[in-house]
């Protein structure tokens, strides 16, 4: 079983020598691994699921609430925990179009929310923040009719905002805007409408 120095051994022929030599301990060594792989694997699995769980409870939790919440001031201190929690969720820089999808949905309805008890700061920053978002998604999917029409009522909702605040040129301007988002010349799918 030794090497014959008359010989020359090619690497890969004194490679298998010494793990025939050695078979034992490389067979232990390599159960260990696979052990160690396993191990790592069922962990991995296990977090991404816990956060794909969390993440769709999450999204399902900011679309019911606002429709659930009407515009009262007895939930005003609901609403205003949806939205600084949304606004925590949004912060992250992984989001899915879906999650951002549902975001500007979120966000328009809450905006709505605020304009309805005529918080026009807060329903300002919402829409700003709608904006931002569809800005974001068009971005990532341009044309994209989802993320087309959150702008467009982002737009409209602040044009009203602004209307009932005392600026009616903005709000015009703003309406302007959102009309011509919905030209048919600027829509490329029928989806929109």
């Amino acid at each position: 079983g030794r090497t014959v120095s008359a010989r020359a051994y090619t690497r890969g022929q004194l490679l298998r020598r010494a793990l025939k030599a050695n078979r034992r301990a490389v067979s232990v060594v390599m159960l260990g691994l696979l052990v160690l792989g396993a191990v790592i694997g069922f962990d991995e699995w296990r977090v991404r699921k816990e956060r794909n769980d969390a993440r769709t409870f999450v999204r399902e939790l900011i679309r019911e609430l606002p429709k659930q919440a009407d515009s009262s001031r007895a939930n005003l201190e609901l609403i205003t925990a949806l939205t600084s929690r949304t606004e925590r969720w949004l912060a992250r820089t992984d989001l899915s179009v879906v999650e951002l999808e549902e975001a500007c949905d979120v966000f328009t309805r809450l905006a709505a929310v605020y304009s309805d008890i005529n918080d026009v700061p807060a329903a300002r920053e919402l829409y700003s923040r709608t904006l931002d978002l569809s800005a974001r998604g068009l971005a990532l999917e341009p044309e994209h009719p989802p993320f087309m029409l959150c702008e467009v009522e982002a737009k409209s909702g602040l044009a009203y905002v602004e209307t009932e605040a005392g600026d009616p040129g903005r709000g015009l301007r703003l309406y302007e805007e959102a009309w011509a988002r919905l030209d048919p010349v600027n829509i490329k799918t029928g989806t929109l409408l």
